[in-house]
């Protein structure tokens, strides 16, 4: 059996007889210096961190590194959403407003589906003509992954781009490619907004586009192309209305057209609110109106009549005879008092995405207001049913009950929850009310609930019914 020599050393090391090694040789020591000086130094420079930017060889860098720069980039360039945070695990944790479990979530997939490049360029390019940011959406629509689209999105891709030369004031440019689109199929909503863009660029403002042209626009499908033609018409039958109410009527139905498209830019989109409000209140909201919609209903006050009762057999809020009629908090109402009150559902329109509610009655839109959910889905989309309405609300949490007008009552000055039995029961716990945080309407700072600025949410307790819809979309 072979024996190692370090095995020789322990076993004299054992007995006592190992002999005590010679040093080497001075000369060996002073050679050694410097040759281990040598290797520190070269090491220390191999290894020293390089100066941000500098190079030397060949630098090879992993495909996903590189996406994930590029992506960077076109952040920094403000063209691209920066990803959203990776959503915090579900907590057990009762919900801020209430003190009601959370609802039980929807199980999720195991294997999300990523978006595909090109839908991130088209949804990029969208928002962008959305927001007013024409020259992002033109660097979105000639990046490299825009030339793979093929079929219905490459031809929506080429609508985008001429948009965005429209948007831009490059007409010259503009025409020359609705021009090329201008045979594409109507039906379709990247048909109707080329024929829209071709219209325009032809007359060369959208204010000499024909009547007959935006007529055959209004009535394409759900587009960019339809909705604007829809504001167009609006607006010149409001101009020209000369304070008719039959005429301003008219207006105020083709400005909701156009508004429930969701497919305006937000300038305009923000032009149409408030000719849209101001509509409903010379409109809909007048006292002496009767207007066709939603359908007045007049009521003549007679001796003893109390408002509760009226409300009652009419099927309307009594918060909604006051707003119309402009009462005082006390409800009186007088022997002889013409009454308008306009019974039909009503409906609450929660936006996630753009962080604002519109009150609907029958239909008829009738106030937006700013509001404040929670962050991902901790405001869940569905429809809901107000099934309690406090005003001047306790807030109880945690087992705790904090009374109105405590400093920790978040509160505000009105609460409306949500029914439990719906919506696989994701209305636990949820509602809409005021808040002691006006700073976080708009936001995404709730635990779920739908928050209002307290004068807004006055306003909505007034209208909304118990019985009332509350719809969350994206």
């Amino acid at each position: 059996m072979a024996t190692w020599k370090d095995d020789e050393i322990a076993a004299e090391a054992l007995r006592g007889v190992i002999k005590a090694r010679r040093p080497l040789p001075r000369k060996y020591l002073l050679l050694g210096v410097p040759i281990v000086a040598v290797s520190m130094l070269a090491g220390m420079f191999f290894f020293r961190k390089r100066p941000e930017g500098a190079t030397t060889g060949v630098e090879i860098v992993p495909a996903a590194v590189s996406v994930a720069q590029a992506n960077a980039e076109e952040t920094l360039r403000g063209t691209v959403e920066a990803p959203a945070p990776a959503p915090a695990p579900a907590s057990t944790a009762p919900r801020i407003e209430s003190d009601t479990p959370p609802p039980v979530s929807k199980p999720v997939s195991a294997t999300p589906t990523e978006a595909r490049p090109r839908d991130v360029t088209l949804n990029n390019a969208r928002e962008c003509l959305r927001v007013g940011d024409a020259s992002g959406a033109i660097y979105q629509l000639n990046l490299k992954r825009a030339h793979a689209l093929e079929g219905a999105e490459e031809q929506e891709a080429q609508v985008l781009l001429a948009r965005g030369e429209l948007a831009a004031g490059n007409m010259a440019d503009a025409r020359k490619k609705f021009e090329a689109l201008a045979f594409m199929p109507s039906g379709t909503p990247a048909g109707t907004d080329a024929l829209m863009g071709n219209y325009w660029c032809q007359a060369g403002t959208l204010a000499r586009c024909r009547e007959s042209e935006l007529g055959q626009v209004a009535g394409g499908p759900e587009s960019w192309g339809r909705a604007v033609a829809l504001f167009e018409q609006a607006r010149r039958i409001e101009d020209k209305s000369g304070g008719n109410l039959g005429k301003l009527e008219e207006a105020r139905e083709l400005y909701q057209r156009a508004l429930d498209t969701r497919s305006l830019e937000q300038a305009t989109e923000k032009d149409c609110v408030v000719r849209l409000t101001d509509l409903a209140n010379r409109i809909v909201l007048d006292a002496k109106y009767a207007c066709a919609a939603p359908n007045a209903v007049f009521h003549k006050v007679e001796a003893g009549e109390v408002l509760e009762k009226i409300a009652k057999k009419n099927k309307v809020n009594q918060g909604q005879i006051k707003q119309i009629n402009r009462l005082s908090d006390k409800m009186s109402v007088r022997q002889g008092q013409v009454l308008k009150m306009l019974p039909g559902d009503v409906l609450y329109k929660v936006d996630r995405t753009h962080l604002h509610a519109s009150l609907y009655i029958d239909g008829v839109f009738i106030r937006r207001f700013p509001v404040g959910i929670g962050p991902g889905n901790a405001t869940p989309v569905g429809t809901y049913t107000v099934s309690t309405k406090v005003a001047n609300p306790d807030w109880y949490y945690d087992g705790k009950r904090i009374p109105f007008g405590h400093a920790d009552n978040i509160l505000g000055t009105r609460w409306m929850g949500f029914s439990t039995t719906e919506t696989h029961g994701q209305g636990a716990g949820l509602g809409v009310h005021g808040t002691a945080y006006p700073e976080s309407v708009p936001g995404r700072k709730s635990k779920g609930c739908v928050r209002m600025l307290n004068k807004d949410v006055e306003e909505l307790f007034d209208y909304m019914p118990q019985g009332g819809k509350v719809e969350i979309f994206d």
